[in-house]
């Protein structure tokens, strides 16, 4: 098994499915399966997740990486696409975009 307890695989999962995996369970009110999750999903419209939510999402965010995000950079991270760029950039972990695929994170 993976070490994030996920399937067989031995690849690590990409940064976007790990932060959809952690969106999809800080925000767990809204029943969200991550292979849904695109980077245009907004997180307050398409999630309905309030101020708190959003602020809970970062925290895990920062808990998962080991990184700081400003409370500037939270409330400008409005969809997945941006927390995945945010949380790239923090960690020095950018990855080609032609690596990212929608729905791959199953």
């Amino acid at each position: 098994r993976s070490a994030d307890g996920g399937g067989m695989t031995s690849a690590p999962l990409s940064t976007a499915c790990r932060v959809r995996k952690i969106v999809a369970t800080v925000l767990t009110h809204a029943d969200i399966d991550p292979v849904t999750l695109t980077d245009a999903t907004t997180l307050r419209t398409d999630l309905e997740a309030d101020t708190l939510g959003v602020h809970e999402v970062a925290m895990a965010l920062e808990d998962r990486f080991d990184i700081e995000i400003g409370d500037d950079e939270v409330e400008n991270a409005r969809t997945i696409g941006c927390l995945v760029r945010l949380v790239e950039r923090l960690t020095g972990d950018a990855e080609p975009q032609s690596q990212i695929h929608e729905g791959a994170c199953a």
